[in-house]
């Protein structure tokens, strides 16, 4: 799987093996087994910011590189990741993906949004 987002940025996280029935959108949350920098990335990942604002996104994906995670995963089933994609003037969202089954065609996962923040359309 990639993070890259066309035209925005774009961040994922292995959570390991969580359902993700329950994960919440709260920060200040993180699943209890997460420790170190997956769970301050899950804090980093799950504030607040100005979409628009790249010195924000860039601090983001400045952690995110510091801390070793990359931009492109090679998922196993029973893995789950946190992802948030954000588009200036367009969409800022988080979810979290669980993969299911992963073959030589593609891969199977759900999903579900943990949050949405609003993005200012003309900044």
């Amino acid at each position: 799987m990639n993070s890259q987002a066309p035209g925005g940025d774009s961040w994922i996280v292995s959570l390991g093996d969580v359902d993700i029935e329950r994960l919440s959108g709260d920060p200040s949350a993180p699943p209890a087994q997460l420790s170190g920098a997956k769970r301050e990335s899950w804090a980093t990942m799950l504030a607040p910011i100005d979409a628009n604002d790249r010195s924000q996104t860039g601090a983001i994906s400045q952690f995110m590189r510091e801390h070793g995670f990359e931009t492109n995963v090679a998922p196993d089933p029973g893995e789950t990741f946190l992802v948030r994609s954000l588009s200036p003037r367009g969409h800022d969202i988080a979810a979290v993906v669980r993969v299911l089954a992963s073959e030589a065609n593609g891969i199977t996962f759900a999903w579900r949004v943990l949050k949405t923040w609003k993005v200012r359309k003309n900044p």
